[in-house]
């Protein structure tokens, strides 16, 4: 095969295509190589291989590094510098994160939404539902011993009822006037805690007996 000479490489061939051209065919000679063999190594055909060598291939950089590579050959200089300075692969864009879906709304909290209560409210909330957790309908409690059980320096009675209303505005805790020797009480418990009548009782009005606590009362069925 009849190489270029120095003043008939095409332009496009750059000073290490050259080089590199002259260390590959410096290798084919030594060991006796067909330009079969050599374009099997990197999976090309004989005819681009051919073109390769003459300097008539159009683009010549690329398969020359991946012949010289295949045939342990070294580089030019210039593309080993090349190399080493090549800046690292920018990593893949980071997946979009998978929405989480929401968790049901916990028993007692504040949702976004509720016009009548705000994340401020959300502790006094809990405290009136913990105060309610083991009233039912046969045993309320009533407003006044609720307020005086919550009212602190820094919750005053009106933020109570505020809040108070607003569940039951939001059909979790249930509120009745229950009237007793002409004395009407306001008393509340937990939505769905109706107690129903027992065997050998007959159903009855709420009786109001006073309890331990000063001016407070408890309600429990009538026998």
């Amino acid at each position: 095969m009849t190489r270029p000479t120095a003043t008939q490489w095409p332009v496009h061939y750059t000073a290490e295509d050259i080089a590199a051209i002259e260390t590959l065919a410096a290798w084919k000679a030594e060991n006796s190589l067909t330009n079969v063999q050599i374009g099997n190594r990197i999976g090309t055909g004989n005819s681009t291989i051919s073109q390769i060598l003459r300097g008539v291939y159009v683009s010549p950089t690329g398969m020359l590094k991946r012949l010289l590579t295949s045939a342990e050959l070294p580089l030019p200089e210039a593309w080993r510098t090349a190399q080493t300075a090549a800046p690292a692969p920018v990593p893949a864009a980071a997946s979009m994160p998978t929405p989480r879906t929401p968790s049901p709304p916990r028993y007692g909290c504040w949702q976004p939404g509720e016009a009548d209560l705000t994340p401020a409210d959300a502790p006094l909330r809990a405290a009136i539902l913990r105060a309610l957790r083991r009233t039912t309908s046969a045993e309320p409690l009533a407003v006044p011993e609720l307020l005086e059980r919550l009212t602190t320096p820094d919750t005053k009675p009106a933020q109570i009822r505020a809040a108070l209303a607003a569940l039951v505005d939001a059909r979790e805790v249930m509120r009745a006037n229950v009237t007793h020797k002409r004395r009407t009480l306001e008393v509340v418990y937990l939505m769905g805690r109706i107690v129903g009548t027992r065997p050998g009782r007959r159903a009855g009005a709420i009786r109001i007996v006073p309890s331990e606590h000063a001016k407070s009362v408890h309600g429990g069925p009538v026998a």
